[in-house]
């Protein structure tokens, strides 16, 4: 009787242990422990080379040449405008003509102006820009003298005060004597006059020049 007992109830577990007899699942454990980290994974490609840009307009010339610290000139004033200017070694400001790529002077003498009558007094240039517009020479800005054969440049600290002008000379005519107009004019004096002379750059550039954006 005891052994037919064991057999009973062996086989009562047995079957109460089959797949489709389970009961209800139980609530989740909680998580275990973080494993250790990985290995770093592989490096990347690299990526293309940026294609950013400053948006300057520049100058460059027919062969590609940057003209270098250019800067725009118009008619009347500084501008994004058509003339460009080479800047050279020493910080003065030359004119570039775009179609032949020739590097000069941005003004040039037109007449001397007189504080006082028959041509006596302080004297003055009245100076013509090539561009256009200003009688007024910026500093570093170099004007050729063609009577003295040189450079002269307005000083950086140099002033341009009103004065009243009662003369003045043109090249080839005599002293003009005229009514007192009051203007701003370029004196001529030895602060226009560096002590190393202004040299014109021995530089050029292939024509035509162009304009693009860096």
């Amino acid at each position: 009787m005891r052994i037919w007992a064991v057999a009973t109830l062996f086989g009562l577990s047995a079957c109460s242990l089959r797949p489709d007899d389970n009961g209800a699942q139980g609530p989740q454990g909680p998580p275990g422990a973080e494993g250790p980290q990985g290995p770093p994974g592989f490096r990347g490609p690299t990526g293309p080379a940026s294609t950013s840009s400053s948006g300057q307009l520049i100058y460059r010339d027919a062969l590609g040449q940057k003209v270098s610290g250019a800067v725009g000139l118009y008619n009347g004033g500084w501008s994004t405008g058509r003339t460009p200017a080479y800047v050279d070694a020493r910080g003065y400001i030359w004119l570039v003509d775009p179609e032949t790529g020739e590097v000069g002077a941005i003004f040039t003498i037109q007449a001397k102006m007189y504080a006082g009558p028959d041509c006596t007094g302080q004297a003055f240039f009245m100076v013509y820009p090539h561009a256009g517009g200003w009688n007024i020479p910026p500093p570093r800005m170099p004007i050729w003298v063609e009577e003295e054969h040189r450079y002269r440049a307005r000083g950086d600290h140099q002033l341009v005060p009103s004065v009243p002008i009662v003369s003045q000379l043109f090249p080839g005519l005599p002293c003009q004597n005229t009514d007192s107009v009051a203007g701003r004019y370029f004196a001529i004096s030895d602060e226009s006059v560096p002590a190393e002379p202004i040299v014109l750059p021995s530089v050029s550039f292939a024509p035509p020049l162009h304009r693009e954006v860096e």
